[in-house]
């Protein structure tokens, strides 16, 4: 009968042992060195060292004297089964060290992620708001287009800037770009611009004599 290993060795090294006991026990003349390896062509590759440790010792003296016997079958067959058990337990450990590692690496993997911070972040100095504008006055180039006046609750402009009754006249004169108007949708109406001072013709004619000297300047 021909045993053929499968996934469980030690059941096959079992039957293997039951198998070489009933030919010693027959009588029929086998050398024990054919009866090892019988079993250990077919162990699976992961004992590959197994294997090695046997073809070492087919090398060492006590083999090349002839001094090898029956018991000699049993006692490899007893290394092979305790080999394969501690292989074994060996790859269960690993697994268990693996599961771990990757549990404690990647712990959002195997669960819900968490729940956002209450409570809302510090904004940057760089924090916009509607239509890109910034909203942090430590910004270079920031306009209070998104601030709302506390004079007259209009949303544009500050009380400095402000017309109503109670807003800061004095700063009425700045104009606010186009550019602003357009992206908070701001009318004109709602802006008051600088008044213009009468242009004095008269007064803004230059010398003649002036501009030749300041050309000679030149």
């Amino acid at each position: 009968m021909l045993l053929q290993c499968g996934a469980d060795v030690s059941d096959y090294l079992q039957k293997y042992t039951q198998l070489v006991l009933q030919v010693d026990r027959s009588g029929y003349t086998v050398s024990p060195i054919d009866m090892i390896r019988g079993f250990i062509l077919h162990l699976p590759h992961f004992m590959v060292h197994f294997i090695n440790n046997f073809n070492t010792w087919c090398n060492s003296d006590t083999v090349l004297s002839g001094h090898v016997g029956f018991d000699d079958v049993l006692e490899w067959l007893e290394k092979a089964e305790a080999s394969f058990t501690n292989l074994r337990a060996t790859h269960r450990q690993n697994q268990q060290i693996r599961s771990v590692i990757q549990s404690q690496t990647y712990p959002t993997l195997s669960g819900p992620r968490p729940p956002p911070p209450s409570g809302s972040a510090p904004r940057s100095h760089a924090a916009v708001g509607p239509g890109g504008s910034s909203l942090d006055p430590r910004t270079p180039g920031a306009r209070p287009s998104g601030q709302q006046c506390y004079n007259c609750r209009k949303v544009g402009h500050t009380a400095a800037n402000c017309r109503a009754p109670g807003g800061n006249h004095a700063n009425v004169g700045r104009p606010m770009g186009q550019s602003y108007l357009m992206e908070e949708g701001v009318h004109d109406e709602d802006v008051l611009m600088a008044d213009v001072d009468v242009y004095d013709e008269a007064a803004a004619e230059v010398p003649a004599g002036d501009v030749v000297d300041d050309i000679g300047a030149l």
